[in-house]
This record gives C-alpha cells, sequence and structure tokens, in this order.
C-alpha cells in the first residue's frame, strides 16, 4: 500500500513547481552615452538643452547656463561671394528641430545651403545644397519633411522652395514651387504647413497680394488665393501665423503711401529712396511696403483667413494706439498675440474661435516699459508661452530695454510682474532683434542682446536672474529635446510596470496553485493512511507473520 509521507510531498512539489522562471527586467542593449560616444559626440540625453546660434557658431547649454558643447563658425559659418570678394556670414535667419534626429539651420544670405547637426549628440552632419539663399524653415511632423522658402532672385526654371526629408538629409527630392512669374522679384516670404492642413502649405512673398496654395506631395503651387482686390492701397501680404484650433491663417497686409512732397502721406521718403506709385487714382512720388508701416495709409492690418474656404473672414486693425503689425500663434493654437506700433505699451490677445469665425479679444495686457527716445515701432520681436506644473504664463522683453514682462494668463484678469535683467541702457543698434525662448520642462527662460553680446537666463517661477552668458551677436535661440527618446522611454516604463504587475499576479497565481496543491495532496495522505489502519484491521490473527507461525508449529508434540 502506498505511504504519503511529508517528504514524499516535499519532494513532489519541488519536482512540480521548481521550474517557475520570473521575468527578466536586466537589458544588455549599449548604454545611450557608450553609443553616443562611439559616434563621436556627447550624450544629450532627452531633456531640454538651449542652442544658440550666432558669430561664434554653434553653442549647447544646460538650461541653467552650463555650458555642454561648441561648434566654431570656421565650421558652420559660409563664406558668401561679393563680386571679387567674399566675407563669412552667421546670419541664421531660421533654425527648427524635427524633435527626433536632427537640427536645421538657414546661415547666410546669398548661400543655398542647410546646415544640419545631430539632435542627440550636438554632432554638426553637414551642409545640404537648396533653393537660393534660403530663409524660413517649416517643419511638418506627419511627412517628416522640412520645407525651405528661400528669397533670391531666380529664373523660373528654378524652384523657390525646397524639401529635405527627416529620416535622411542627402535623400534628394525634387521640387518645382514658382511663387511668381517676375524674374527680377524675389521670392522672399513665408510658409506654414501643419498636419490639420492634410497635403497643402501655404506660401506669400512679398510685394505680391497672391498667397499660394502648394501641393506638399506634388511639390507644385496648385492654386493662389488674392488678397485686396478693389483695395486702392493695397500692397501685398506677407507675414503669416497659423492657428491649428481654428485652422486660420493670420497675415499681415502691406500698403503704399505717398512721400517726399507737400501734402504726401509722409513728409519724408526713407533712406531706401522712393519711386512712382499709383494711389488714390494718380501716379506720385511715394513707397510700398514696411516703409509704410504705422502711416495714414496703414488702415488694413491684419487678414484673418479660413483655409476650410479660402475666404477673409476679418481684419484686426490696431493694437492699443498703434497699427497691428506681427502676429504669433501659441503652441496649441488657442490664442494669438497681437504685437502693434505702440512702442510696446500694449499686446494683444486673442482667442481662436470655431472654424470660419473671426477671432476675439481675450486681453489687453497693457505693459511697463522705457518708451523714452523711440518712435511708435513695434518693440518686441519675439516672445515665450510657459506652461509647466502650476504655470501657464506669457513672457516677452522689449528691445529698448533690459527687461522680461512676466504674464500671469492663470489669474484673472492676468498679471504682470517684471523682471530688470541688466540695469544700464539698451546700446544703439538694430531694433526687434531680441529673442525669448523658453527651455522646455522647465522654469527657465532665455533672454538674448545681441547688441550687449549676451543672454539672460531668467527664472520665471522665482522671477529672478540666474546667470549671464557671454555670447556675442546671438540671432537665434532654439529649445531642443529629443521627444522621441522621452517617448521611448515612457514607453519603456509603462512596460516594465506592466511587467512587473504581470510578476506580481503570475506569482499570486502560482501562490494559490501551491496551496491547492498541497491540500489535495494532504487529503490524499490522509485517506492513503486511513486506507492501510482498515486493511490492517480486517486482516486480524492470520495476517501474523510466517515466522511466527513457523515458530508455534514447531512447539506442538509430534502424532504418528
Amino acid at each position: 500500500m502506498l505511504r504519503l509521507t511529508s517528504a514524499t510531498l516535499a519532494l513532489f512539489v519541488l519536482a512540480n513547481f521548481s521550474g517557475v522562471t520570473a521575468y527578466s527586467t536586466g537589458s544588455s542593449a549599449t548604454s545611450d552615452a557608450s553609443y553616443n560616444t562611439l559616434r563621436g559626440g556627447v550624450s544629450l540625453g532627452n531633456s531640454a538643452h538651449m542652442w544658440t546660434f550666432g558669430a561664434e557658431g554653434v553653442h549647447i547649454y544646460q538650461p541653467d547656463g552650463t555650458s555642454v558643447k561648441s561648434i566654431g563658425p570656421d565650421t558652420v559659418c559660409k563664406n558668401a561671394t561679393y563680386g571679387d570678394s567674399f566675407r563669412t556670414r552667421c546670419d541664421f535667419y531660421d533654425v527648427v528641430s524635427d524633435g527626433k534626429k536632427y537640427i536645421w539651420a538657414t546661415v547666410a544670405r546669398g548661400v543655398p545651403k542647410v546646415d544640419v547637426f545631430k539632435l542627440d549628440t550636438g554632432a554638426y552632419v553637414g551642409s545640404f545644397d537648396t533653393c537660393g539663399s534660403p530663409r524660413q524653415l517649416d517643419y511638418h511632423p506627419v511627412r517628416e519633411e522640412v520645407w525651405v522658402h528661400c528669397s533670391t532672385y531666380e529664373d523660373m526654371e528654378n524652384s523657390h522652395m525646397d524639401v529635405f526629408s527627416t529620416l535622411s538629409p542627402s535623400v534628394n527630392i525634387m521640387s518645382n514651387v514658382t511663387l511668381h512669374d517676375n524674374t527680377a522679384m524675389r521670392s522672399y516670404g513665408q510658409f506654414v504647413t501643419d498636419p490639420s492642413l492634410d497635403d497643402t502649405g501655404y506660401a506669400t512673398v512679398y510685394g505680391t497680394g497672391l498667397m499660394s496654395k502648394v501641393d506638399l506631395s506634388s511639390r507644385i503651387v496648385k492654386e493662389t488665393v488674392s488678397f485686396g482686390e478693389g483695395v486702392d492701397n493695397f500692397y501685398g501680404i506677407y507675414e503669416m501665423a497659423y492657428s491649428p484650433a481654428n485652422q486660420h491663417i493670420f497675415t499681415r497686409s502691406g500698403v503704399c503711401c505717398s512721400c517726399g512732397f507737400e501734402g504726401a502721406d509722409l513728409l519724408k521718403c526713407d533712406r531706401y529712396g522712393s519711386s512712382n506709385i499709383t494711389i488714390r487714382g494718380e501716379t506720385v512720388e511715394g513707397q510700398c511696403g514696411r516703409h509704410c508701416e504705422g502711416g495714414p495709409t496703414d488702415t488694413i492690418g491684419i487678414y484673418e483667413f479660413d483655409t476650410k474656404t479660402d475666404t477673409v473672414v476679418g481684419n484686426h486693425m490696431n493694437v492699443g494706439s498703434g497699427a497691428a503689425d506681427s502676429m504669433f500663434t501659441s503652441p496649441d493654437g488657442e490664442r494669438i498675440v497681437m504685437f502693434g506700433l505702440n512702442s510696446g505699451k500694449t499686446v494683444n490677445i486673442l482667442k481662436a474661435g470655431a472654424n470660419g469665425v473671426k477671432s476675439t479679444l481675450e486681453h489687453e495686457i497693457k505693459l511697463d516699459f522705457n518708451i523714452t527716445n523711440i518712435d511708435e515701432i513695434n518693440v518686441f520681436e519675439d516672445y515665450a508661452f510657459v506652461k509647466h506644473q502650476e504655470l501657464d504664463l506669457f513672457v516677452l522683453s522689449s528691445s529698448n530695454e533690459h527687461k522680461v514682462a512676466i504674464v500671469d494668463l492663470a489669474e484673472s484678469p492676468p498679471t504682470v510682474s517684471y523682471v530688470v535683467f541688466k540695469p544700464t541702457p539698451v546700446q544703439a543698434g538694430r531694433l526687434r532683434t531680441r529673442q525669448v525662448e523658453w527651455a522646455y520642462g522647465t522654469n527657465y527662460v532665455w533672454v538674448s542682446g545681441r547688441q550687449e553680446g549676451e543672454i539672460y537666463v531668467i527664472d520665471v517661477a522665482q522671477k529672478t536672474l540666474v546667470t549671464t552668458i557671454a555670447n556675442d551677436d546671438t540671432r537665434k535661440l532654439l529649445s531642443v529635446v529629443n521627444f522621441e527618446g522621452m517617448e521611448s522611454m515612457q514607453i519603456s516604463a509603462n512596460l516594465a510596470e506592466q511587467r512587473n504587475g504581470d510578476e506580481d499576479d503570475d506569482k499570486d497565481e502560482t501562490s494559490r496553485a501551491l496551496s491547492i496543491t498541497a491540500i489535495v495532496l494532504s487529503i490524499v495522505a490522509i485517506v492513503a493512511v486511513l486506507v492501510n489502519v482498515m486493511a490492517m484491521k480486517s486482516s486480524g490473527p492470520a495476517s501474523a507473520p510466517a515466522t511466527q507461525r513457523a515458530a508455534d508449529e514447531e512447539s506442538l508434540p509430534s502424532v504418528k
């Protein structure tokens, strides 16, 4: 009869359950730092870094101003030829990040090149051929393309725009985007794309009233939309900003004005001279475009254009006491910022409404910037929206004062506080050159001082100056984040969390299975013991061992 002892049960359990295997949480992949070192660069990781572009080349910093890496002007700046001579140019008209692999930069007027840098190491990839005098860049995240709007004088056999694949900058993509048919005219203008616009981009050329609709797949102009028809003083459209919230484009109008004679719109013509223009049905001496901004004929303002119907839904005429001059949109498109020709006294923030409906004024922000010795001009070139933890801020700085305004949009109405980052007056030079850039995911905002050769790092939560960096003639600031790397890390973290949860579930299931098995085996053992006892009782004396019976037989007397 089978006897199941505790030792037998232990052997049974070990034999059947010792093979349970836990999931491994280790990784055999090479670390990012080692991998990037092998590629000749430093590992920048996935967190934000601030990149600066200017006369000293390209510099990479931690958000607090700690230097990480530099690439000298001898590597990234360009030699532009002018007749028999040349000079080195570090214009850096525009810079964009694709958030995955590369940083793209248009470096110099007159040089048909776009510079590309590795996002994760800061390594200089190379300089790639493009259309003449590349200027504005626009990144399309869904198509994984960077579009280039050039500004040269070109014949019509060449494209005014170019496009690069962000998967591989060296891939040659042919385009034939001709934005006008006048060989004596520059293609200087702007371009907007967005996933919400599907397969279409919109382009302007300074001095024309046409907005070109560009087919992004065939890379040609498929149709144009006319602005200003029947408006006597209209000259054209140029600057653009797009809101994905209502799918509207905001574009600044240009006008013509008479100048240089008694009774003219402007008493003096500016330094670029004048020409014969037709205005109010007469041919007179005058100028057009930015030379007439803020004058008596600057009455059209900013068009708000609906891309769904290709129609103008309204105009925005003024900001404070001056004409509306330039506009920008928040990253989500919900807010539209408008600067005016009012010396920085007022900024308007509009709220994007429904598609086809004109946006409405949400906030008129009164500002306390120095307006001494400056005309009614626009002193703002850049701004930053900060959305981080509890912060919901709008930050800007006048080109006429070393002071930053921090507008708290979480308050109703918004409140304004200031940080003076340099007590001395602004040096004479070009206005509207100050850059303002938020270091993504931090409390730091960077402000450039091109005339002073400095950069100022502001903690907008503490409202203090953190540090001042010497950096000559900074043209552009760019906050760079490896969003693809951050997403991969988040996915890995989620998988690890799920794996750990699965392991816990497996352990619970195994424990339950072992408990049930132990109970079953215990019952079987008890039953086996009881069976053995019953069997022994039922056999009685006959069940005595044979040796005992033999001994008994030997003790009996023999009968013959």
